[in-house]
């Protein structure tokens, strides 16, 4: 079964892994009102922010047909959140709360 891990990196990037690899930039991340909506392609959607203590937080808002787990991020080891979602995915757009301006990945070959 193909899995996509997504996970916050750095301070600005929010990353994709797996079936659909990609980064994408996040300049506002210390601001909630403009946290980052990840829309999968299975339905799922994924609100990803950086907490005031630095570490990337995300929360399931929808389900969708993929399976989903999520590991939580540790401020005293500094490392984010993880979700997995494992099922076939075509493609994902990223698209910052509070504003329309979309960035899209989608799996290679599709």
């Amino acid at each position: 079964m193909s899995e996509t891990k997504v996970y916050g990196a750095s301070d600005d990037l929010i990353e994709l892994e797996g079936q659909i690899t990609e980064e994408f930039s996040h300049s506002t991340y210390q601001d909630d009102a403009q946290s980052a909506i990840l829309a999968f392609s299975d339905g799922t959607l994924l609100e990803v922010r950086c907490d005031d203590d630095g570490i990337w937080r995300i929360s399931k808002l929808a389900d969708g047909a993929c399976e989903y787990s999520h590991k939580s991020g540790s401020v005293s080891e500094d490392t984010p959140d993880e979700a997995v979602l494992r099922g076939d995915l075509k493609w994902c757009v990223k698209s910052e709360r509070g504003q329309y301006s979309p960035a899209f990945a989608k799996k290679r070959g599709a």
